[in-house]
């Protein structure tokens, strides 16, 4: 069963929280029109900074506002490890120093999520 519209339109503002959270805000989030194959799918351009979202079917799934973050941080994330993936997979070289500033991107921003201030 597909989300409802306040569940659709909670879900984009997760995804705009979570665009913050992950420290995302190079990157363009915006939303597809359609059906995903999955609850939930995102289609990262990395050469433009794009990561465009669509909605599925959540069949069973809970639509509380903890599985609706969750699977909205779930996406985002795959969109921060775009740049260490597009490094690692690409045709030329990356260079130690660009995959190990993609790689500290990645921890910094889990350490802030993880390690709450005191």
């Amino acid at each position: 069963m597909k989300l409802n519209r306040s569940e659709t339109i909670a879900f984009g503002k997760l995804m705009r929280e979570w665009q913050e959270k992950l420290n995302l805000k190079d990157w363009r989030i915006a939303r597809l029109r359609g059906n995903a194959d999955a609850m939930c799918e995102v289609h990262i351009t990395y050469e433009d900074r794009l990561a465009a979202w669509r909605l599925g079917d959540w069949a069973d799934e809970s639509r509380d506002h903890h599985e609706l973050s969750t699977t909205a941080c779930h996406e985002l994330l795959h969109v921060l490890l775009a740049e260490l993936s597009a490094l690692a997979t690409s045709d030329a070289q990356a260079t130690t120093e660009q995959v190990d500033a993609a790689e500290h991107r990645i921890i910094n921003t889990l350490t802030r999520l993880l390690v709450p201030k005191v």
